[in-house]
């Protein structure tokens, strides 16, 4: 059976890394502030603490995660 993804190794991946860079690049010729990792991570954390609020498992809070 293959292993479910994690958040962390998500994060971690250095292509979807690359991603986050030219997509805060991208935006910051437009005007736009940091979308970039840290725009990510808060928003990965926001979905996490709404799934936790409603009363949802650690898995559907991590595909939250993952998602956002």
């Amino acid at each position: 059976m293959k292993q479910l993804l994690t958040f962390e190794e998500i994060k971690d991946n250095v292509e979807i890394q690359t991603y986050l860079k030219h997509t805060d690049f991208a935006f910051a010729t437009m005007g736009y502030k940091e979308h970039g990792l840290g725009h990510a991570l808060y928003c990965a954390s926001l979905a996490q603490k709404v799934l936790k609020d409603l009363g949802y498992n650690k898995r559907k809070q991590e595909l939250a995660k993952i998602a956002a």
